[in-house]
């Protein structure tokens, strides 16, 4: 599969369309962990550390939800 089919890029497309920004992703301790910091419409940072980036991506999008 392309990548872009994958739920992960699927999720990072939604959250960068939603906040017109792109997504602050870093993976640090060998690819474990992941860091996301993203601007949600309200205005806020919402930043997630995660070992699952399809779980990261999910706390943001679902954060996004609710302040819509």
């Amino acid at each position: 599969f392309p990548s872009h089919d994958r739920p992960e890029e699927q999720l990072r497309k939604l959250i960068e369309d939603k906040t017109n920004k792109s997504v602050d992703m870093h993976s640090f301790c060998n690819g474990i962990k992941y860091y996301i910091n993203a601007l949600i419409p309200n205005g806020n940072s919402f930043k997630v550390i995660e070992s699952n980036l399809l779980q990261a991506y999910w706390q943001v999008a679902c954060r996004i939800a609710e302040e819509e």
